[in-house]
């Protein structure tokens, strides 16, 4: 294992940011050509190989490799996780990857022109995903965490002209963000409090932190920013709303990755936090009522997209509630039932891709009869959804099977608790049966919808591909149990799996309690849907005080009236109050300190010595001050607050700083040369200002003065409340042998202080990129005009 993580399994990982650089640096290979379409297949397969063959080697190895001493002091690095849990959601990612891609060439066939943007938006995701789930320390895996949101945000809503595709992709983006947000907030906590961020150490530091409240409190931030990437109440609404992306994001971020992101840090972290009192009832009861919101809303659904949508809500719950009643000492069979959802659930939705693509149909009451037309269709359907219903001879036959038998071992005594799981888990799993039941009649059986015929055009073998392939693996993963057990003993992880797992089997006899209650829920199931059929379906409706979504709508729509009210409340609607209101409220809070605190501050001492130079541009400078607060024209003003930044560079000459004056310089410059261009842009704007009310000219006055008073005694009492060096002193002696330069402003800049320098570049190529497309569109405007 270890040259394989030395060398193939980063070079592995580092494959699809290369071709993704190469794509933005302008490389074309799908110029119009068939086989250019298929050659974007190759990376994640590349990959994807590379990983199988680090899961066949590690067996239960646990590998930590560190690529990068990034931040060491703050315990910020780069390092590999190489493990069981690693390599298989890597390999999900990368094997789901490359049938996607496969998938998108058929999809998009029509289309070929849209390929290299949707590619480029897949292989971020595809790289940020395998950066997120291989990430040895918490905060890089916060990085790739949210690198993977955007990437969503852009896929979701790739048709962005399409109301409902912008809709969700804002309500996927706001709410994965904000939860983000309390990821961040948990991952600090529990870092700062065992000193270290890497998750192997936090695994050995655990237990001395089970009673600390910071680590309680970290937790929970950390299950909250799980609990919104993978869609759990009260966050579940944001997935099905999602549905409105292309296909192929649906049936590769909303099945198989990006919302198992959430349960794959609930694996993560059930090694540091699962000796908590307060792991099992969160987990459960969140996990589990998600499960029956998930599996009803499902059964209440009529579009195609949004059946597969609440039924995934539906797993991902269950697989939450599983982790919760997983003991401490491992779960068994986890990655089976992750496996099995990806397996079905992926070809359900490439299924779902493939007849809206041939009929334009997207509403199950208005499809029926294709079986004739689409028989291998209809056999991967059959296929995938008895697996969905867990039918004996899938991977969801034995994935049920177990579910359930963790279910019975769990129920060892009447607490709410304990009965909970096993209550929820067979309701829910009759309504997937009755919905599994409608999802293939409905669409293959009954008369044929005459609005499909009229749209009807038989789709190619290689678009129903990828979903044969995922069936075939449902197929054979449920018929030969023991193959399927050596594979994932593979991914065995130390500290989350028991060491015990029994080996799976289809059969366990008549009288298994198991097998029963299977049996009980598939008649059940069937019985439940012909009461629906018989009365058409005519209730099944989603009610509205459970569409969290339109709560969520209309708390953003109605967020700037909120804001608007609460300015008029306080008297500051206009925009011309904001200023000295923010200015007011903060020369109160800095001005309390140092009154409460004068008497305590040391001082320097005043002197009049100095350079009669000094004191003269000092003069100026008040003088230039006052005259910008007399002077009524604003070119007068402008030029006077030049002149200011001017005196400023003067100071830094007499203080031996040139190349500080030269940059102050061109700042006063740059600055003075666009002001007056957008006076001169703007007639309207060098016309001397309406004359101000004297109460309005006496309180700004007052605020100005008051303003710089206090930057003048904060700046006298902080230089004389120095209690160590100097920083400047240590840049000076480190500057040569650490950063190998002689010019300490340089080194400070670009290696001291080089991640401040990026952001404030960053935060300039921003605005200038927004500046940009104001100007672009406002040509755009006059051009349709």
């Amino acid at each position: 294992m270890h040259e394989l993580s030395d060398s193939l399994l980063p070079l592995g990982l580092a494959l699809p940011w290369a071709v993704l650089i190469l794509m933005l640096g302008g490389w074309r290979w799908t110029r119009g050509k068939a086989l250019g379409r298929w050659l974007w297949t190759i990376p994640a397969a590349i990959t994807g190989i590379i990983l199988w063959k680090a899961g066949i080697g590690n067996g239960q190895n646990i590998e930590t490799l560190q690529l990068l001493a990034w931040l060491p002091e703050m315990g910020i690095n780069v390092s590999l996780q190489i493990d069981g849990l690693s390599l298989f959601f890597g390999l999900v990612v990368a094997g789901m990857g490359t049938l996607i891609f496969a998938y998108t060439a058929g999809y998009f066939a029509e289309k070929p022109k849209e390929l290299r943007k949707f590619y480029t938006y897949l292989l971020l995701f595809l790289a940020a995903m395998l950066g997120t789930v291989f990430s040895g320390n918490l905060l890089i895996l916060y990085v790739w965490w949210e690198m993977t949101g955007i990437a969503s945000f852009f896929l979701i809503g790739y048709l962005h002209d399409d109301k409902e595709a912008r809709n969700g992709a804002r309500m996927a983006l706001i709410t994965t963000i904000t939860t983000g947000m309390c990821l961040l907030a948990g991952i600090l906590l529990i870092g700062l409090t065992a000193g270290t961020f890497e998750i192997v150490e936090l695994i050995e530091e655990a237990p001395a932190f089970v009673d600390s409240g910071a680590w309680q409190a970290g937790f929970i931030l950390i299950l909250i920013g799980a609990f919104g990437k993978s869609a759990q109440f009260p966050f579940h609404y944001w997935l099905p709303n999602a549905m409105s992306a292309p296909t192929p994001v649906s049936a590769y971020l909303h099945s198989a990755t990006m919302v198992k992101l959430g349960i794959f840090l609930i694996a993560r972290i059930f090694p540091i936090f699962r000796p908590l009192d307060t792991w099992m009832p969160i987990l459960v009861l969140i996990g589990f009522t998600t499960f029956l919101i998930g599996a009803s809303f499902s059964f209440l659904s009529h579009k195609l997209k949004a059946i597969l949508a609440f039924s995934t809500v539906s797993q991902l719950g269950f697989l939450v509630g599983f982790y919760g009643i997983t003991p401490v000492e491992g779960a068994h069979w986890d990655l089976l039932h992750i496996m099995n959802h990806v397996l079905y659930k992926g070809a359900l939705f490439m299924i779902v891709g493939v007849i809206d693509h041939s009929t334009g149909i997207k509403d199950i009451r208005q499809l029926g009869g294709l079986r004739k037309r689409l028989p291998l269709l209809y056999g991967i359907t059959l296929l995938s959804a008895a697996s969905m219903a867990g039918v004996i001879g899938t991977t969801g036959f034995l994935s049920k099977e177990y579910m359930l038998k963790e279910k019975l071992d769990y129920l060892t005594d009447g607490a709410f608790l304990n009965a909970f799981p096993i209550i929820v888990v067979v309701i829910g799993s009759i309504l997937k049966v009755a919905f599994s039941l409608r999802f293939v009649l409905h669409i293959f059986h009954g008369r044929e919808s005459e609005k499909a015929v009229a749209h009807f055009h038989p789709p190619s073998f290689l678009i129903q591909f990828p979903a044969l392939f995922l069936t075939v693996f449902t197929v054979l993963g449920g018929l030969f149990p023991g193959l399927t057990t050596l594979a994932l003993k593979l991914f065995s992880v130390p500290g989350l799996h028991a060491p015990d797992s029994p080996t799976l089997k289809i059969w366990h006899g008549w009288t298994s309690p198991a097998f029963l209650i299977s049996c009980s829920i598939l008649l059940a199931g069937y019985a439940l849907y012909r009461i629906a059929e018989k009365t058409e379906w005519r209730w099944a409706k989603i009610p509205n005080w459970a569409q969290f979504d339109r709560f969520f709508t209309l708390g953003i729509e109605n967020l700037p009236r909120f804001g608007g009210w609460v300015s008029r409340g306080l008297g500051v609607e206009h925009p011309k109050f904001h200023g000295p209101v923010l200015l007011i409220t903060a020369l109160i809070w800095m001005a309390l300190p140092l009154v409460n605190g004068w008497n305590d501050l040391a001082l320097p001492a005043f002197t009049a010595n100095g350079l009669l130079v000094v004191w003269l541009a000092a003069l100026l400078l008040v003088c230039a001050g006052l005259c910008l607060a007399l002077l009524k024209s604003w070119m007068a003003q402008v030029i006077i607050m030049g002149g200011i930044g001017f005196l400023i560079t003067f100071y830094f000459v007499l203080y031996r700083a040139p190349d500080l004056a030269l940059t102050q310089i061109l700042v006063e410059a740059a600055s003075l040369v666009l002001l007056l261009i957008l006076l001169l842009r703007f007639p309207q704007l060098q016309k001397s200002p309406r004359p101000l009310p004297r109460a309005t000219s006496l309180v700004n006055f007052l605020l100005s003065a008051g303003i710089g008073l206090l930057v003048f005694l904060m700046t006298l009492a902080f230089s004389g409340a120095r209690i160590n060096e100097p920083l400047g002193t240590e840049y000076l002696a480190a500057s040569l042998p650490k950063a190998k330069g002689t010019n300490a402003v340089n080194t400070i800049l670009v290696d001291f202080r080089g991640f401040d320098t990026l952001l404030e570049v960053g935060v300039l190529v921003i605005a200038t990129l927004g500046i940009l497309g104001l100007l672009i569109r406002r040509k755009e405007l006059k051009k349709n005009a």
